[in-house]
């Protein structure tokens, strides 16, 4: 997805020998931040979600169970987080026991 839409990260365009690229995204909060932005805005929300979860096939086949799932398991965390300004700056944690894929 970052080769097609990651533009403020430099990443459109790069080859897939480059897939690598994207681990900046794990240090940088705010060129992961951007990238996700970009491709969302790209995708749209829900399909974004889906190629977030599952890559390609995700994006080729946005509907599924387990996409909704993981969709709805991270708007359920941000609105607990949501729930109570408090939240946003102490160590509670939210979670949903998804499968990994």
């Amino acid at each position: 997805m970052l080769r097609v839409c990651g533009s403020r990260g430099g990443f459109v365009g790069q080859s897939e020998a480059q897939w690598n690229n994207g681990a900046v995204l794990n240090n940088d909060i705010y060129a992961d931040v951007a990238a996700r932005w970009d491709c969302q805005g790209y995708y749209g929300y829900e399909k974004w979600f889906a190629g977030h979860r599952n890559g390609e096939t995700g994006l080729n086949n946005p509907n599924t169970e387990d996409i909704k799932f993981y969709r709805e398991s991270i708007e359920w965390i941000q609105s607990q987080i949501d729930s109570n300004s408090v939240y946003k700056t102490d160590d509670t944690r939210f979670w949903v026991d998804v499968t990994p894929i």
